[in-house]
Formats: C-alpha cells, sequence, structure tokens
C-alpha cells in the first residue's frame, strides 16, 4: 500500500496497492475499529482506491500541539494471502476546527482626536491550547497556530449592546471567504490572524466595525464565535471572550481644555 494523497477539493483520500495478486480487500481503521471497507480487482499489479473523508472520519488525527490522538491505519489483504498496512497521516485526518481566537482594538476618528469610530477585528481559527485565553487591552495569547485544512463555517456575534453579526464565513481548505456588509468579497487565508471586514472602512481604509452598529455604552462586550464543520457529528463550537470597552466621546472647550474626558476604549477582559 503506498501513494497515500488527499485531494483537497474533493476531500477523497487516495491510496495504491501493488502486488501480485487478482484481488484485494481493504480497510480504513480508526484507533483499531473498522470504518471504511471495499474490495476491487488488481490489473497489471496496481489498483487504486479513493474514499471520501466524511466516510471514515472519527475525530481529529492531531492535537494542538501536533500530538497524535486518533491513529488511521489502511489494511489490505489480497487474494494471495498478501498482507499490508500503512499509517495515513495525521495532517490528512486533522479536518475539525474546534477553537477560536479573538483580537480587538479601538479605532479613533483620524479628523478627530477626541472621537471614536469603532473596533477593528481579527480572528484565529483552528486548534488552540486549553491555556489560550484573551488579554488586556483586546489582546489574545496566542501569536498563531499549527497550520490545518479544513471546511467549516463561522459565526461571529457581538454582544452586550446592540447585537451584531458579520456574514456567514465559509473556509475550504485553508481559504475563508464571506460577503461584507461594505460591499464585494471577503477572503482570508486561515493560516494566521484574519481581520474581518465589519461594517465598513475608514479614511485609510481600515476595516472596522462602526460604534453605532453594537455599542450602546461603557460595559462587557462579548465577542462570541461558532464553528459548524462539515465533518464529525456537526457539532457547534463555540469561542467567547469579553472586555471591557468605553468608546465615549471627549469634549473640549473654545479653550480646548477638557470638559468630558474621553473613555478608555478596549480595557481589561471581564
Amino acid at each position: 500500500i503506498s501513494e497515500v494523497e488527499l485531494n483537497e477539493d474533493t476531500n477523497e483520500l487516495s491510496f495504491k496497492v501493488r502486488g501480485t495478486m487478482s484481488s484485494v480487500d481493504v480497510s480504513i481503521e480508526a484507533d483499531g475499529v473498522e470504518m471504511w471497507t471495499d474490495s476491487g480487482d488488481v490489473s497489471n499489479d496496481m489498483k487504486k482506491f479513493k474514499v471520501p473523508l466524511a466516510e471514515f472520519f472519527a475525530g481529529n488525527g492531531e492535537d494542538y500541539a501536533g500530538n497524535e490522538v486518533v491513529e488511521y491505519v489502511i489494511k489490505g489483504v489480497g487474494s494471495n494471502g498478501q498482507e499490508g498496512e500503512i499509517k495515513i497521516p495525521t495532517r490528512f485526518t486533522t479536518r475539525e476546527a474546534q477553537n477560536a481566537g479573538v483580537r480587538i482594538a479601538e479605532l479613533h476618528d483620524s479628523n478627530d482626536a477626541e472621537e471614536y469610530v469603532g473596533i477593528t477585528m481579527e480572528v484565529l481559527v483552528g486548534l488552540l491550547g486549553p491555556n489560550e485565553d484573551a488579554q488586556n487591552g483586546g489582546g489574545f495569547s496566542a501569536v498563531g497556530l499549527r497550520p490545518m485544512n479544513a471546511d467549516y463555517q463561522i459565526q461571529f456575534t457581538v454582544s452586550g449592546g446592540s447585537t451584531w453579526s458579520e456574514s456567514l464565513i465559509s473556509v475550504d481548505g485553508d481559504m475563508a471567504t464571506w460577503s461584507p456588509a461594505s460591499g464585494g468579497t471577503g477572503s482570508a487565508s486561515t493560516a494566521g490572524w484574519f481581520g474581518l471586514t465589519g461594517s465598513g472602512t475608514d479614511n485609510s481604509g481600515v476595516y472596522y466595525l462602526d460604534k453605532s452598529e453594537f455599542y450602546e455604552e461603557a460595559g462587557c462586550y462579548t465577542f462570541s464565535v461558532d464553528i459548524t464543520n462539515t465533518l464529525g457529528d456537526q457539532t457547534v463550537f463555540t469561542s467567547e471572550y469579553s472586555w471591557n470597552i468605553d468608546l465615549t466621546s471627549g469634549e473640549r472647550d473654545s479653550n480646548n481644555d477638557p470638559v468630558r474626558a474621553k473613555g478608555d476604549g478596549v480595557t481589561t477582559t471581564c
């Protein structure tokens, strides 16, 4: 058994069986449990098999740190009694995104130093360690993650004032696409942090979420990421992080003395 490959477009695994037998029975096991079987005639000492991932997937092959958690093995038994087996690379079977990180930052009005226009938002999706979490000031502990290809949808929601949601984000392999509220097409690689388009762009072309879309008053705001995978049992994985946000506009009198202090923007987690 050799040439184990994954077609990212069709989400099919393929492999070849070689030998001087007339037919062969093959199977795929996940941690010793048979998930899929097939058989075929061998011609010119070779038979190629294709199998959709969905027919044998039983959980991610590796965890956030790259440790193997489910062992997938292809086994073959020829009509001549010859046997063989090969492990499927874990990168082919790590297909279920389960965690997300969020980073946010307040955005100032480039024409008015006393005014906030809203916030910028970034998201990181895949497999994160259990200790990764939001940090004060809108940051997040994880700088990046192990690359993985998967097919899933992301729903990103902001709550705490007026509830706002980014349009549904679809991920195919390592490419995310969505339809921004401001028009056009949003797209980004999921290999690292990527910015959301929010409600539009500022004068500098920076995508952001206008405070009128979600902000009501200084307080605790929650950012939720719901992940629904194509493979697996359709469990929705939710990551939630909250920060105190104060986007109060500052005000100055004719002498440029502060009358009302400008809010502190994004501060502590809550």
